[in-house]
Order: C-alpha cells, then sequence, then structure tokens
C-alpha cells in the first residue's frame, strides 16, 4: 500500500495550518489597530480568497505564479516552482483558509475590553502575558 498521499495531505495541511494561525493572528492584530479607511481597504484584500469561488483563487495563483508570468519566471530562476508542486499546494491552501482565520481574529482582537489590559499593565503584567 502507498502512503504518499496520505503523508503529502497531511504535510500540507499541518504546515499551511501553522501559516495560517500565525500571519491571521498577526494580520488581524494590525488591521484590528490600524486607521478605519486602511482598515477598510486591508479587509477586502485579506477577505477576497472567502467570497471568490476556490477554481477562482487557484486560477490567480497559476497567474501569479505560472512559469510564463513574471513572478513564477523570477522564482524559477532561483529554482523554486509552485505550480504542481507540494509546497505550490501549501500556498494554495494557505489563501484559501487565512480569511477564516483573519476574521476570527479580528472580532477577538475588536471585541477586546483595554481596560482589561491596562488593568494588567498597572499590576506589573507584560505585554506578552496580557496578549
Amino acid at each position: 500500500m502507498d502512503w504518499y498521499p496520505l503523508w503529502n495531505s497531511l504535510r500540507i495541511a499541518t504546515i499551511s495550518c501553522i501559516i495560517v494561525f500565525f500571519s491571521g493572528i498577526a494580520m488581524a492584530y494590525y488591521v484590528a489597530k490600524a486607521p478605519r479607511f486602511l482598515k477598510g481597504v486591508l479587509d477586502v484584500i485579506l477577505t477576497l480568497p472567502l467570497v471568490l469561488p476556490p477554481t477562482v483563487c487557484g486560477w490567480i495563483l497559476l497567474l501569479i505564479f505560472g512559469l510564463r508570468h513574471p513572478v513564477g519566471i523570477f522564482l524559477q530562476q532561483w529554482g523554486i516552482q509552485f505550480v504542481m508542486t507540494w509546497y505550490g499546494g501549501i500556498v494554495a491552501s494557505a489563501v484559501v483558509a487565512f480569511p477564516l482565520m483573519y476574521r476570527t481574529a479580528r472580532g477577538a482582537f475588536e471585541s477586546f475590553d483595554e481596560t482589561l489590559a491596562w488593568s494588567g499593565r498597572t499590576l506589573g503584567l507584560s505585554d506578552t502575558f496580557i496578549f
């Protein structure tokens, strides 16, 4: 029995979940603190894969990373190819899953009561501990 398909799926899912987890929290934190206009523009850009069909997201990724397009040509000069590779699958699954993590984390950051953080600072807690 060949275990490669299972191993490949688990590898792609694990790495993309780690990437989405940390990048989603980081982007949600900075967008929640951004000015209103910038928040609106970034929110549209970052949640676009959520409203687009997966085939359109895949087509856009092929346009960006394809071997006949500027980014793909640049990456190919460095020996990197995303199309039809397992790390291309990581990029694709991370792009599609990112808006779900981003919106959830942004909602949590926007509903956080800032007086709790101020209270923690008066007690001598670090920002990392408060986070």
